[in-house]
């Protein structure tokens, strides 16, 4: 799929077909594309979790990860990142943002929906995936094939998103 097909399909997909399994080479790529993602001085300082049996995950609230056949979580540890001097500003949530991001636009290229979870206890979700301590959680994504529609967005104007300084 062209990359600008891609960016206009993409939609938050909130029901799946949860007997229909994602493709072990559709995963293949999607963790590929992750890989790939850039980070702040090439740090990499997150860690992905592959979950192939959502319904452990009883204690998350969205019906969408207990019902997709296949989530990825993302956690980032702030002491392998880059911090930026001057505000000492450190990027692991702005490098596990843009990997995630990557994770989403893949699985939308290979025909798959995704939605972006945060709102999840990050404590259970480290206890509960065996995560070392200087790992924090940042989000999860169901990944499968949409049940729904996706539905019509809108977004705010040039005008209102972009100015231009000259």
């Amino acid at each position: 799929m062209e990359f600008f097909s891609v960016v206009d399909k993409r939609r938050s997909i909130r029901s799946f077909l949860s007997d229909t399994p994602v493709k072990d080479e559709s995963l293949d790529k999607i963790l590929q594309a992750a890989m790939l993602a850039p980070t702040a001085a090439n740090k990499q300082p997150f860690k992905l979790v592959i979950i192939k049996n959502p319904k452990e995950l009883s204690f998350v609230k969205q019906k969408s990860v207990l019902e997709a056949p296949l989530v990825i979580a993302i956690f980032v540890d702030e002491s392998q990142a880059w911090t930026r001097a001057p505000d000492h500003q450190n990027y692991a949530f702005v490098d596990g943002a843009i990997v995630f991001e990557h994770i989403i636009l893949a699985a939308t290229a290979e025909g798959l929906s995704t939605v972006w979870v945060a709102n999840v206890d990050p404590f259970l979700m480290q206890k509960h995936l065996k995560m070392p301590e200087n790992y924090r959680f940042l989000a999860l994504t169901p990944i499968g094939y949409s049940r729904e529609e996706p539905k019509e967005i809108t977004r705010k104007s040039k005008n209102e998103l972009i100015s231009y300084y000259e």
